[in-house]
């Protein structure tokens, strides 16, 4: 199977964040037989970020393609994360993100079951 991913999702103050990120499926459930929710291009638009929320039955991995910013752990301490850096998110851990740099930030966002 072959599909186009450029279909953009955009959404607007995601997860009661600041700005606005742009989402590219490029797996879902139906794809890969519910082993992964969900893998996804996000871009995180300048000086916008992904507000701080839970993950109850799922866990969730960023990796960070392109920019810089700060990944927001269960612990809500703020790390500073660059270009190559992966970010866990385990089930029922929190997190958040964000890009307050002028430049867009570029993660693959792979959502997977317990």
């Amino acid at each position: 199977m072959i599909r186009d991913t450029n279909q953009k999702i955009v959404i607007e103050n995601p997860h009661g964040g600041i700005g606005k990120i742009e989402k590219y499926e490029v797996l879902t459930s139906a794809d890969t037989l519910d082993h992964v929710s969900l893998m996804a291009k996000v871009i995180l638009h300048p000086q916008s970020i992904i507000g701080y929320h839970q993950h109850l039955e799922e866990a969730e991995a960023y990796y960070v393609l392109k920019g810089s910013g700060y990944f927001i752990n269960s612990q809500r301490e703020r790390i500073a994360v660059k270009a190559g850096d992966v970010c866990l998110i385990e089930v029922g851990g929190s997190h958040g993100m964000e890009n307050l740099n002028d430049e867009e930030m570029v993660i693959m966002a792979i959502v997977y079951p317990k």
